[in-house]
């Protein structure tokens, strides 16, 4: 045993015993360091599955963190994509003053950058108490949507319930109650969106997807009301640049018709002042001519008495005396054209003056 195995005896023990009893330690001591050993790969096991459990929960929040990330990316786009339209919109609306052309452009805007696939725009008349139609895109017919009035005391139709509520809705189940006849289509959701400027309701915007049946979402009518408000107070400017336009013409059309009455008046002022100086040399020159028809007549009476009455040249006197009364009444004429007329009142017959 010694020799083979380098094991010593214990004492009172025999070889067999001895090696068993060290074979026994042997293992133990094996088993021990065995059970060490896995011990010690079980904690690093443990370790090693919290780390994979705290490497799954980081890659879950770096998931979620990527996907917020992502989805504040998405909203910042669509926020500079709004801002971007509305700077466009603006931009194009401020270039004009026309209110066709303002409300034509607000449509096209709303179609083409904020993508819907029809559009109508309504204003409150207010001395008629009603909401009319005045543009649209989109339409079949567009005329139809001109020639639409609803009075403001119809507080069930959804055109004067949205200016009455002041907010803008998305509404399902629409009942048109025949406002539309040229529509062609109806849609099963719109948009309506009121139009305020200084600080009062004036008119409706009404929006659509009837082709791409795309869902209008709150999100939408927030985009629409920015829009809106901007189109309010650009429209609200375009209303009183015209009115204000038209009474600069009707103003400029009547200084117009006084310039032409005042130079009527002028033109008859001068007639007037002329007939006037014509009348006073009229007395002048009959008050010149009187005295030598006085003389010339006066001497045609002394040669008429000095001639015989078979005398040849009688005629001659009697033509110069005829013909210088006649002057002579031409010249009272005259006088009385133009002196101020006068009236001379007496009774008269009225029956007389009748017949």
């Amino acid at each position: 045993l010694k020799k083979h195995t380098g094991i010593k005896p214990i004492p009172g023990t025999t070889p067999g015993l001895t090696v068993f009893i060290e074979l026994f330690l042997l293992i133990g001591v094996v088993s021990a360091v065995i059970f060490a050993a896995f011990s010690i790969l079980d904690t690093h096991l443990m370790r090693l599955k919290r780390s994979e459990e705290e490497f799954e929960d980081m890659s879950e929040l770096l998931k979620e963190a990527k996907e917020e990330s992502e989805g504040k990316n998405k909203l910042l786009l669509r926020k500079m994509d709004e801002s971007s339209n509305l700077h466009r919109i603006i931009k194009a609306m401020s270039q004009t003053m026309e209110l066709d052309k303002i409300l034509n452009t607000i449509l096209e805007s709303i179609c083409k950058y904020l993508s819907y696939d029809r559009a109508i725009l309504c204003l409150i008349n207010e001395k008629e108490g009603t909401v009319v139609g005045i543009q649209s895109l989109g339409v079949e017919n567009r005329d139809e949507v001109r020639n639409l009035k609803v009075s403001l005391d119809e507080k069930e139709v959804f055109i004067v319930k949205a200016i009455l509520e002041k907010r803008p809705q998305i509404i399902s189940k629409v009942n048109y109650d025949g406002l539309f006849e040229g529509m062609g289509k109806y849609p099963n959701t719109l948009a309506t969106i009121p139009l305020e400027a200084k600080g009062k309701i004036i008119g409706v915007l009404i929006v659509d997807n009837i082709r791409s049946r795309k869902q209008i979402k709150e999100k939408d009518l927030r985009s629409l009301v920015t829009f809106t408000n901007q189109a309010g107070m650009a429209i609200e400017n375009a209303r009183l640049y015209e009115t204000e336009k038209k009474f600069k013409e009707k103003l400029q059309h009547e200084v117009d018709r006084a310039v032409e009455k005042l130079k009527a008046a002028q033109s008859e002022l001068i007639q007037s002042e002329k007939l006037a100086a014509v009348g006073e040399m009229a007395t002048i020159v009959t008050h010149e001519v009187r005295n030598p028809l006085s003389t010339i007549r006066g001497s045609a009476e002394l040669i008429d008495e000095t001639l015989k009455d078979n005398d040849p040249n009688k005629k001659y006197s009697k033509f110069i005396i005829s013909e210088v009364d006649r002057l002579n009444r031409v010249v009272t004429e005259i006088l009385s054209f133009s002196r101020r007329p006068s009236l001379e009142l007496q009774p008269e017959n009225i029956n007389k003056l009748i017949e």
